[in-house]
């Protein structure tokens, strides 16, 4: 579902240099939760969507 991580401040750039962040565990598909907000802090758990690529449309040109 996702590879990368780009940090979006200067904190986060230097935590990303560290020898230790390197060495986690990347999540995996199957760890990750998937909520629905329902009301204010209130969220309920739903299973993992289906995404079919096939009816998105994008640009195959890139």
């Amino acid at each position: 579902m996702f590879r990368y991580i780009h940090p979006l401040t200067q904190k986060a750039k230097e935590l990303l240099k560290h020898t230790s962040y390197r060495q986690k565990v990347y999540p995996k598909d199957r760890n990750l939760p998937f909520k629905v907000h329902i009301d204010h802090r209130q969220y309920k758990q739903i299973p993992q969507p289906t995404f079919n690529k096939n009816m998105l449309f994008y640009n195959t040109q890139r």
